[in-house]
């Protein structure tokens, strides 16, 4: 279900050239912000689920970044990397 959920907020990472407007950038930082904020509580399935989730997430960001041409674009998933990256 999260994959389904990662591969629907940022459904934009598939494309030949990714581009995000405002309003999906606000959604998918409010996304990465609620991951960040339950992989920090208690251990539990859920948690080691949201584990993988953020790596694969981390993964399509890295992949989708290289054929980013919109600066803007580039610079929210930039700091996506960094965010996800705390997650361990």
């Amino acid at each position: 279900m999260l994959y389904d959920l990662n591969d629907g907020l940022f459904v934009e990472l598939s494309a030949p050239q990714p581009s995000i407007d405002l309003y999906r950038r606000e959604l998918q930082r409010a996304y990465v912000a609620l991951i960040l904020a339950r992989v920090e509580g208690p251990p539990s399935e859920f948690r080691a689920a949201l584990r993988l989730a953020a790596g694969d997430l981390l993964a399509k960001i890295n992949k989708a970044l290289k054929r980013t041409k919109d600066l803007v674009t580039a610079a929210h998933l930039y700091d996506l990397t960094i965010e996800l990256s705390h997650v361990r």
